[in-house]
This record gives structure tokens, sequence and C-alpha cells, in this order.
């Protein structure tokens, strides 16, 4: 999300919230790093509202709104919850597409130190959406100003000033992260052609005691996945239902077929019904004997 429309008069109380940064931050070598950081990573971190804290927190220098999900904003206390109230706005994204909020809320966001030391705390204005995300927060530019961060994802570290001196706040490492990457293009490789019927799965033998009664793994699998998967079954083959006596528990009247038949009804045994392309065969082979004794001339009859 980009941008958050608001009216004339939300818009000029929201300027007046925000002050300049007023002390100088620097960035230098010695600056503490997360653990594998390369850069194009994107800035996560960790804050709180009151006492709760709050994980993956994005800091979004392209955002003008701040933004909290439905799936974290349920997780805090209900005392909290009373304060949201409708919105007038709606949130427009980069594409163009507009997404209407549940309501804005005003909470008190903290920002802590690496070293524990140095937090700063100030009251957001958060846009409430519903929406799947990997985050729980977003921060924007308004709340950046109004905190005096200064984030760099080349550092991998937000700065920000407190009246106990700068602070500095890491970034989560890009391991604990679970990021969609883009997968460039690789060549398409000729595979040889499958030959025809031949399965796409391998029948496997699970239990010693049926080994009539097989399952289908899948030949695409690696060793070690299919090894696996293998050992896993085998280990539980006792949760499977390998003859009808270990079906218990089941009633009857869900497993069991009837005929409904009148009481008292003689059973009937019909005749044979033979299709046309049985009908033909019978007539053919006749055919043939008759053929062979001199009788008829050879004929055969479609089937």
């Amino acid at each position: 999300m980009i941008r958050a429309k608001r009216s004339r008069h939300e818009g000029i109380a929201h300027q007046e919230n925000l002050t300049p940064m007023t002390q100088e931050l620097t960035f230098s070598a010695q600056d503490p790093r997360p653990e594998g950081w390369t850069g194009d990573n994107p800035l996560i971190i960790q804050a709180s509202i009151k006492d709760v804290v709050i994980h993956r927190v994005y800091i979004n220098t392209g955002s003008s709104a701040n933004i909290i999900y439905e799936h974290c904003f349920r997780l805090l206390p209900d005392r909290w919850k009373h304060g949201l109230r409708p919105t007038t706005g709606r949130l427009v994204g980069f594409t163009g597409h507009s997404l209407w909020p549940l309501g804005m809320i005003h909470l008190p966001l903290t920002l802590t130190g690496h070293d524990m030391q140095q937090k700063k705390t100030v009251l957001v204005d958060f846009v409430v959406i519903r929406h799947a995300a990997e985050h729980n927060i977003i921060l924007g530019r308004p709340t950046l100003l109004k905190l005096g961060t200064i984030p760099s994802t080349m550092h991998g570290i937000v700065k920000f000033n407190t009246s106990e001196g700068p602070a500095t706040i890491l970034a989560t490492p890009p391991k604990q992260l679970q990021c969609f990457a883009i997968m460039q293009p690789t060549e398409i490789t000729r595979e040889t052609k499958k030959a025809r019927g031949e399965s796409a799965y391998e029948k496997e033998v699970v239990n010693e005691e049926h080994l009539d009664k097989t399952i289908n793994i899948g030949r695409n699998l690696l060793g070690h996945t299919r090894r696996a998967l293998v050992d896993l079954l085998r280990r539980y083959k006792h949760v499977f239902a390998w003859t009808p006596t270990d079906m218990v528990g089941v009633d009857w009247k869900i497993i069991e077929h009837k005929l409904m038949i009148k009481p008292g009804t003689k059973e009937v045994k019909q005749k044979k019904r033979v299709q046309g392309g049985d009908r033909n065969r019978t007539v053919n082979a006749e055919v043939a004997k008759l053929t062979k004794a001199g009788i008829l001339r050879e004929a055969v009859f479609p089937t």
C-alpha cells in the first residue's frame, strides 16, 4: 500500500503530529549488523504495543499508512479494541486496487534498541485491514518521521534518537524470514519421452503380513524422501485397516448393504442376458463348428 486517502481534517491533524529529526545519525562499518545480512533483505524488526511484543514489523518507506493486520489486531487485549473507530478513507495500492479498512485505532508504539537501554514511544494511528500477509504491522513514512528513525537496508539496522542518546535496532536475520523469491527462468531441457503405459507410481509393501496389499509411491520423490515416507508408513501401519475385522468401532448400519426384498419372497435365478458382442461370438463359434464339419461354408459375423 502506498497511500491512504484521508479527509481534509484528518490530514491537518496528521501533519501536526509530525516532528522533524533534530539530532544527527550516522552509519559506519562499526555498527552492529544482523547475522548473515546481505543488504538486499527487507527491513523487518520487533516492536511493542504497550506491554505486548509484536514480531514481523515491516519498515516500508513506500507507504503513507501504518497498517496492522486483523490477525495481529485480534490478539491484542479486548480493552484496547474499544478504540477502533470507522474511517472515511480507503487504502490504495501501487496497482490502483483499493481496499476498505475495518477501521482505525490509536495505539502507543514503542521501539527499543538492541542493547535494551534506549526506547521511544509515540502514538500511532493504525489502519486495521483484513488481508493475508506474512507481516503483522507495516510502518509507513509518517511514523518513521514521527519517531525520527532512519532505516538502512544496506546495513540492516534502524537508528533513532532518544533522550538517552542514539539507539539502534537490528533487523530480523534473513535465515529467520520466510520470504518469496522470484524464480529466474531456466533453460528448458528435453526429457526422454515416457513409455506408454508406464505408471507414475511404484508399489511398496509396508505390512509384511499382507504382501498382496501395496501402496503407491510417486516415482518423482527423492531417494531419502521416499525412504523416510516408507519408514513412516511402516512405523504406523497399525493405524490402517488391512482387513474388515480391523474396522472396529464402525456401526454396521454404515457399511452393511441390504437388498430391499419383501420377506417370504422366493429367490428366482434369471437367465443370462447376452449382449450384441457376446451373441455374435457365440454364433461365430457355432458356424465354425458347422463349417469344419462341411455342413456350411465359412462365414464370419462382426464382433
